[in-house]
């Protein structure tokens, strides 16, 4: 009589420790990915903007109320007209959008070759200067 040995159908636990390692840096993965794109989306949504259409203007009552800031840029780099005034500083724009009055608005012009990155820069100074109507119109 020749007794067998049976093969072990147990799981080794070493074996099954490199998928389950996986499956819980890609959960990890997912719970921090959407936590940070939770938070940009409620910050993206507080700026307060309204943004024109192509190949419309606003009406010559609300254009002529309102305070004309135009964007534009040069070698040095940045520059921003309005008031009669042309400032380079950021601090400096700040400073003269606090001292208009803020229920009129204001209307944000740039060239189609300024980067939007200039005219984002000057909302936020309009925004941060208090003022809740913020138009973007582009030059054409």
């Amino acid at each position: 009589m020749k007794l067998r040995r049976s093969r072990r159908t147990r799981l080794d636990p070493t074996q099954l420790r490199l998928p389950l390692i996986a499956l819980i840096d890609v959960v990890l993965f997912l719970l921090f990915y959407f936590i940070i794109a939770g938070n940009i989306d409620n910050e993206e949504n507080e700026l307060a903007a309204t943004l024109a259409l192509v190949g419309t203007a606003p009406s010559e009552e609300s254009q002529a109320k309102a305070h004309m800031l135009a964007v534009t840029a040069d070698v040095i780099g940045p520059a921003y007209r309005i008031a009669g005034a042309e400032v380079r500083a950021r601090d400096e724009l700040l400073g003269i959008l606090r001292g208009l009055p803020k229920e009129v608005g204001v209307v944000i012009r740039s060239s189609p070759t300024i980067p939007f990155e200039m005219v984002a820069g000057a909302m936020q100074i309009a925004h941060d200067a208090g003022f809740e109507r913020i138009t973007y119109l582009p030059d054409s």
